[in-house]
């Protein structure tokens, strides 16, 4: 079984990449490169270190509460869950599988085990739910905003972000996504 235990995950070293294991003989390489993220999944900020370190203990003991999310239309992106897979990486926890996915360690419904689990979406206790129309921005806002904690500066940066990504879009509909004034995003659409 993975030593997963709470003192293990907060007293090991910062990342210094977000290698997986590879099958075979190959070399490790970053989930990103298997699994490749949508622009919309960027509008929020990563972790902080502790954060992170955080999520991975609560992963540890718990399994992964929330699925990860992905976009699928014009190929495959995930939209939501950076943060559950680098703390998952933490863990050690991600494989790439032989056909080239994100594969996860076998979750028993109590612990963590070194056994294989099955690709990202089929292996027990880690859902990956799939969206195949709308808008991968509204999308990821609505998915975020409300269990993320931004303070003042982060959501004028958020606004920017959208107002960036979708130009069109009015202030009413960009304050609502991002539970801000119009008036705010009028004056970050102004800057």
């Amino acid at each position: 079984m993975l030593d997963t235990s709470i003192a293990n995950v907060n007293s090991s070293p910062a990342p210094q990449s977000q290698d997986i294991l590879a099958p075979g003989p190959k070399p490790a390489r970053p989930w990103r490169d298997i699994l490749k993220v949508h622009p919309a999944a960027e509008l929020f900020p990563l972790m902080a270190e502790a954060e992170l370190k955080e999520l991975a203990s609560d992963i540890a003991k718990n399994g992964l509460r929330a699925p990860i999310v992905g976009w699928a239309l014009d190929g495959q992106f995930l939209l939501d869950g950076r943060n559950r897979l680098d703390a998952m990486v933490l863990l050690g926890l991600l494989y790439e599988t032989t056909d080239h996915h994100v594969g996860v360690k076998k979750w028993t419904g109590k612990q963590w085990s070194d056994q294989p689990g099955g690709r990202l979406g089929y292996a027990p206790g880690c859902e990956f739910k799939n969206f195949y129309d709308g808008d991968p921005h509204a999308l990821a806002l609505s998915l975020n905003v409300h269990r993320r904690h931004l303070n003042a500066e982060q959501k004028r940066e958020l606004i920017a972000k959208v107002l960036k990504a979708t130009p069109g879009v009015s202030n009413v509909t960009i304050a609502k996504q991002t539970k801000t004034s119009d008036k705010t995003v009028a004056a970050v659409r102004s800057d």
